[in-house]
Parts: C-alpha cells; sequence; structure tokens
C-alpha cells in the first residue's frame, strides 16, 4: 500500500496459498486488500460451491471461482472451432466439458460465488457464452460473470445478439 497498490486479484488461488492468506488476515498482517479466485477442479472448490463466498476481514474477500475452458494459443492448446492453419489435424483442448460447465455454473449461482472463466479459442468462447446465457435468469439480478482471455472470436456467430448483451461488439 505504501506504494500506492492497494488490492490484488489472485485469479486462481490454490488452497496453500489462501491458507497463507487467511493466517496474515487473521493476525491483521495483510499489507493490500486480496480479492481471490479459487481454482476449480480441486475438493477445495466444492466449500465455495457449496457454501458461496467467504469474507476473512477487511484485507481478504473469497468471491469466485477460475475455471479454466482451453489452453494457450502458442502450444496449440486454444479450443478452435476450426483446425489451426498450421497443424490441421488438431483443434486444440478442451478442459472442461459443457454440461460440467454448465453444472458448476448453477451451482456457483444457487450458492452466489461468482465465476471466471479462461477461455481463449472461439470454440471454447462459444461454449462459455452459451453457458452464461443458459444460466442467466432475467428476473434476477444478474450473476456477475467473467471471461479472460477472449480473443479469438467466430465473427459470422452473432453472440450479442440478445438485449442483454447490447453493448457488446465483435
Amino acid at each position: 500500500a505504501q506504494k500506492g497498490i492497494t488490492m490484488i486479484v489472485d485469479a486462481g488461488s490454490s488452497k496453500e496459498a489462501l491458507d497463507a492468506f487467511r493466517e496474515l488476515a487473521s493476525t491483521n498482517q495483510l499489507p493490500v486488500r486480496i480479492y481471490s479466485m479459487v481454482s476449480n477442479g480441486t475438493p477445495f472448490t466444492e466449500k465455495y460451491l457449496n457454501e458461496g463466498p467467504e469474507n476473512y476481514g477487511p484485507y481478504l474477500d473469497v468471491r469466485a471461482l477460475k475455471l479454466y475452458m482451453d489452453g494457450a494459443l502458442g502450444s496449440r492448446g486454444a479450443a478452435l472451432l476450426e483446425p489451426y492453419s498450421d497443424d490441421p489435424k488438431n483443434s486444440g483442448l478442451l478442459l472442461m466439458q459443457q454440461d460440467k460447465l454448465m453444472d458448476v455454473l448453477q451451482r456457483a449461482k444457487k450458492s452466489g460465488i461468482q465465476v471466471g472463466i479462461h477461455a481463449i479459442g472461439d470454440r471454447a468462447n462459444r461454449m462459455v457464452l452459451d453457458a452464461y446465457e443458459r444460466t442467466r435468469n432475467p428476473r434476477q439480478l444478474a450473476m456477475f460473470t467473467n471471461l479472460f482471455h477472449g480473443f479469438l472470436a467466430d465473427h459470422g456467430t452473432n453472440w450479442a445478439h440478445n438485449e442483454y448483451n447490447d453493448d457488446i461488439m465483435w
């Protein structure tokens, strides 16, 4: 905080990191506020899917899960709709199937935990946006969701066709 940094977001906290943050928070030794996003896919995440967000004092909030839909572009792991132009037998990796994504989003919505999803390829982005649309209830306040790295888009698909995404341009 002495250098002007007052808050950090830890997008993908491990149990070990969160244990260390909690210990520092319990003794008022955290020098900055931490917004923690717990990495999905471990038994540790079940606690937050079942119980929802937790506040550990004024400097530590666990409010979100970080999900991973695909890999990185450089390693040819981003999930694409079409094969890579220089690797025609490869269209990337999906790290989570649609039914599992829907289950996690529905459980997160029920418990009040927020969700941030890593998706780079156009296939992964489409799956995430479709799932967000299907879990949305227009009669309730919006569930806070994030899409990280969503930069490979299939421009032939109108992803922003509905009334609540008028501000998204593809």
